[in-house]
């Protein structure tokens, strides 16, 4: 493994697991090399600074015209812990 570290900047590499982090300020993103699970302390950005940017904490879905024929609502942002 390695650890790389420069004003309040770090990358390690655990080569025993396969992980890797990347550490800035109060920031993080981390893979488990074992389980595959990705960790991000932010919020994760598709599209960003497009027309068709979109997060996937935040983002709610529209719905269809019901059968009333009266538009819905667009639902909630995802539950947290869920």
């Amino acid at each position: 493994g390695f650890n790389f570290i420069t004003d309040g900047f770090s990358l390690k590499w655990d080569g025993k697991t396969g992980s890797l982090a990347l550490l800035a300020g109060n920031h993080s993103l981390k893979w488990d090399g074992k389980t595959g699970d990705l960790h991000i302390s932010g919020e994760i950005v598709r599209g960003f600074g497009g027309d068709d940017q979109v997060t996937l904490g935040k983002h709610t879905h529209k719905q269809a015209v019901d059968g009333h024929g009266d538009t819905e609502q667009p639902t909630d942002a995802p539950t947290a812990g869920t």
